[in-house]
């Protein structure tokens, strides 16, 4: 990589990890660009060189986290030797993954727009994607055989643990990781019994 490239690269990197101090804060609904470049050090005319507006870094922020999240999930489910252990382990990577202080107040203040970026995800269209290939192949959910069912219950697998982890952290509910993994696990296991 050349030196322009790297500064680049690291000019990128310094207006994601800005915005998203802002983010988690402030929300992206009350999040300016004008903030981000005076807290990051450039010019407005940097700013719009990566990013078209607020809404457009956060965007990339969410793509890159949906991106970590489904690496988490991948490798913390290849061992898995059963149905309970597949939605188990994915389950608790998920919620050990976005379990920081900075990652909760990042996902209450901005859940509206969380869902409304990660569902236009090419990353959270493959994540469906796999769960179904899984369903029908390695996890042989045979209950289900119309062809909407498998895509209905993948966009369930993959909505209901944000939605979950939320209104646990906004209601101060005192449930640990564990518990949110196991409450889902056991109530998908039910449904994707043999």
């Amino acid at each position: 990589m050349s030196k322009r490239e790297s500064n680049k690269l690291l000019i990128r990197e310094k207006l994601i990890k800005v915005a998203f101090n802002f983010f988690q804060k402030k929300g992206v609904d009350n999040t300016t660009v004008s903030e981000i470049i005076k807290k990051a050090d450039i010019g407005r005319g940097t700013f719009y060189n990566y990013f078209s507006d607020v809404n457009h870094i956060f965007d990339s922020i969410i793509e890159k986290l949906n991106f970590d999240i489904e690496k988490n999930i991948k490798d913390a489910r290849k061992s898995s030797k059963n149905t309970h252990e597949y939605l188990y382990k994915s389950f608790l990577s998920y919620f050990d993954f976005i379990s920081s202080k900075k990652m909760i107040r990042f996902h209450v203040k901005n859940q509206n727009n969380i869902r409304s970026s990660s569902y236009k995800s090419k990353i959270i269209l493959s994540m469906i994607r796999d769960l179904i290939r899984d369903m029908k192949n390695k996890l042989k959910a045979k209950e289900f055989d119309n062809k909407h069912d498998f895509l209905l219950l993948s966009f369930m697998l993959v909505g209901s643990p944000p939605e979950l982890f939320v209104n646990s952290k906004m209601l101060n509910l005192n449930i640990s990781n564990e518990e949110l993994a196991m409450f889902l696990t056991k109530m998908y296991s039910k449904v994707l019994k043999k």
